[in-house]
């Protein structure tokens, strides 16, 4: 009887390798980056910061991760990335616009500008924008000076908290502005959408950042449901 040795970081839990894990046909020894005595735990820990929290976990702590939980997959995600959408710093003339804004709270976080075109031929979202510690209305002078731009179809806002008050003020200056009040249901509708679109060909503009939120995104089921 011969012998093999698989040698290999957790690459979720449908294929060969994971499965000789599971029925215990070889020996199993388990390691993790940090046991490393060669490491640079710096870079480590640097890389947790842009790396999708499940390729991090495989990558560096070798864990077995249930793809199932994930709720965009990164093949998924890689998919609507792997494209030549340039940023955006002016509209094209054959394209619509629309603006997704979610404010930061009372100007403690980063507030994220999220912009979308539509052409016949395709949809992506097509720039992102993330301001630290703005006040409400910096954030309402940015909205106006980008809507100036790209003269947006519609503007969503998260109105939870402070965008109530951002919603009235850019409303009154005649802005289309729409506030959405962020419920869980809410939330989970525009996951599924988003998700929906992906599938169906949106094209997202290469982020690691976005990348990363994207992929952390899990499903977690409660006495409610999903």
């Amino acid at each position: 009887h011969g012998k093999q040795t698989l040698i290999s970081t957790p690459k979720g839990i449908n294929n060969h390798f994971y499965r000789c894990y599971k029925h215990n046909t070889h020996t199993y020894f388990h390691a993790t980056s940090f046991e490393n005595p060669n490491a640079d735990k710096t870079i480590i820990e640097a890389d947790s910061e842009w790396m999708p929290d499940i390729l991090w976990r495989e990558e560096y702590l070798a864990e077995w991760i249930e793809e199932s939980k994930v709720f965009f997959p990164l093949h998924l995600i890689e998919r609507c990335m792997q494209n030549n959408i340039q940023e955006r710093e002016a509209p094209l003339a054959t394209c619509d616009y629309y603006l997704g804004v979610d404010p930061a709270s009372a100007g403690l976080d980063s507030t994220l500008f999220t912009i979308l075109e539509q052409h016949e031929n395709w949809t992506a979202i097509v720039k992102y924008i993330e301001t630290q510690k703005e006040d409400l209305m910096q954030t309402a002078g940015r909205v106006l000076h980008l809507n100036e731009l790209f003269g947006f179809r519609k503007i969503y806002l998260d109105k939870t908290g402070l965008g109530d008050m951002l919603e009235t003020f850019l409303v009154g200056k005649g802005v289309p502005a729409v506030g959405i009040q962020q419920t869980m249901r809410v939330k989970q509708d525009m996951y599924q959408n988003l998700k929906t679109l992906m599938e169906n060909g949106l094209l997202l503009l290469n982020n690691s950042k976005a990348r990363k939120q994207m992929a952390d995104i899990q499903w977690e089921y409660t006495d409610e449901g999903a």
